[in-house]
């Protein structure tokens, strides 16, 4: 009998078993040249796109420390912005859409810098 009951729970098939999905990865970046040209585009977007968001004035003071994405065409920086009359840091990660070609603001982040 009781062997008869383990070759039963031995032909019993485990329920199917999902891998679990893998973390993404996050971005890798490496530094690039403030003066870059890309970067200079995508730091006036990001410039241009906060004003109309927050409806402040705001103007770029400098570029603080620059970086961009290994893999994708995006660029995280710090700067220094003008924000009403105060110079304020700002951690700014801006993307660009491949397929649209459009530069997309992805973060804005005052006070923060990495």
């Amino acid at each position: 009998m009781v062997a008869l009951i383990l070759l039963v729970l031995s032909l019993q098939t485990a329920p199917a078993q999902t891998p679990a999905p893998k973390p993404t990865e996050p971005e890798t970046y490496q530094k690039v040249d403030p003066t870059n040209a890309d970067l200079q585009t995508a730091v006036k977007f990001a410039i241009d796109e906060q004003k109309r968001q927050s409806k402040e004035k705001l103007k770029l003071v400098g570029i603080v420390t620059a970086e961009k994405a290994q893999v994708s065409p995006n660029f995280r920086a710090c700067l220094f912005a003008d924000r009403n009359g105060v110079t304020e840091r700002a951690q700014v990660v801006v993307s660009r859409d491949p397929k649209k070609k459009k530069w997309e603001l992805d973060v804005w982040s005052w006070g923060s810098c990495r």
